[in-house]
C-alpha cells in the first residue's frame, strides 16, 4: 500500500487517492519524487550518522580526555541538531507532553530500570562465558577527569538520551513515516538504532528496546518517553558500572 503526503497541507493518506481531500492538490504526479527525496533524506542522515562513528573510534585515544571528548560529541550535536533543523516544524511539536494514563508513567520510569539489570547481567555472562573477557566499565573512560561522575553522567546519560532520540525517534523516524507504515518505520529505526551500536550481541537487546521507544514514540506521538527512558537507562548501567569500579578497582569514590 502506497503513502502519499500532501506537500501542501501535510495531510497523509494510506489509500492511492488522486487529489488531496484537504486541498485538493494532485497527489499522483508528486508521489514517487516526494518519496525518493524522503529515502534520500533518511540515507544521507544514516551515512552522515555511521561516517561520525567510525571517524569518533579511529581518532579516539587509548585514554580520553575532557577536551577531546567534548570537542567529538560537541560535532556530534551539531550535525543531530543540524538535521533536525531541516524539519523543525515536525520536530518541535514532539516536545509537546500529552496527556496519558498514569501507568504509561510508571512504565517509563520502571522499564528502564528492569532492562539496565538485564542488559548489565546478561552481558557481562555473555561476554565472560562465551568470549572470555569481562564487559568493558563505563565508568573507567572518564576517572582521569576532574569530576569523573558529572562527566560520565554528561556523556553516557544525558547527550545519547537527548541527541539518539532527536535523530531516530525524531528526524529520521519522521522521514520514514512518510515513505512506509507505521509499523515498519518502528522496525526499520529500532534496528537502525542498534546497528550503529557495532556490536553484535548488543543487537539481542538494543533493537527490542529500539521497538518500545519507537512504540511509545508513535502512539503518543512525543519524544519526552524516549528520552526518559533512554536518560534513566543508561544512568543505571553507569551507576552500576561506577559500583563495579568501586569493589574491584577503588574504594574512594565520593558517594
Amino acid at each position: 500500500m502506497s503513502i502519499f503526503i500532501c506537500s501542501n497541507c501535510d495531510i497523509s493518506f494510506n489509500d492511492s487517492v488522486k487529489f488531496c481531500t484537504q486541498c485538493g492538490a494532485n497527489l499522483l504526479e508528486k508521489g514517487e519524487e516526494e518519496n525518493s527525496k524522503y529515502i534520500t533524506k533518511s540515507v544521507v542522515f544514516y551515512l552522515t550518522f555511521i561516517t561520525y562513528i567510525v571517524v569518533y573510534y579511529i581518532l579516539s585515544p587509548e585514554f580520553l580526555t575532557l577536551g577531546f571528548t567534548l570537542f567529538l560529541e560537541g560535532i556530534f550535536a551539531v550535525l543531530i541538531l543540524t538535521f533536525c533543523l531541516f524539519d523543525l516544524k515536525k520536530i518541535v511539536r514532539l516536545f509537546r507532553i500529552p496527556k496519558v494514563n498514569i501507568w504509561v508513567y510508571v512504565f517509563i520510569f520502571i522499564f528502564p530500570v528492569i532492562s539496565a539489570f538485564i542488559v548489565s547481567i546478561s552481558m557481562e555472562y555473555i561476554n565472560s562465558r562465551l568470549f572470555g573477557f569481562d564487559s568493558e566499565n563505563l565508568y573507567l573512560n572518564y576517572i582521569a577527569f576532574e569530576n569523573p561522575i558529572l562527566w560520565s553522567f554528561i556523556f553516557i546519560s544525558f547527550v545519547p538520551a537527548v541527541f539518539e532520540e532527536l535523530g531516530f525517534r525524531g528526524y529520521l523516524f519522521n522521514q520514514l513515516l512518510k515513505i512506509t507504515s507505521p509499523k515498519v518505520t518502528i522496525l526499520i529505526t529500532a534496528f537502525l538504532f542498534a546497528l550503529m551500536h557495532f556490536s553484535f550481541v548488543s543487537i539481542v537487546w538494543i533493537f527490542p528496546f529500539g521497538l518500545v521507544l519507537g512504540y511509545l514514540r508513535l502512539k503518543h506521538n512525543t519524544i519526552w518517553f524516549g528520552m526518559i527512558i533512554h536518560f534513566i537507562h543508561n544512568s543505571v548501567v553507569l551507576l552500576i558500572d561506577m559500583s563495579y569500579y568501586e569493589v574491584f578497582f577503588n574504594d574512594n569514590l565520593p558517594f
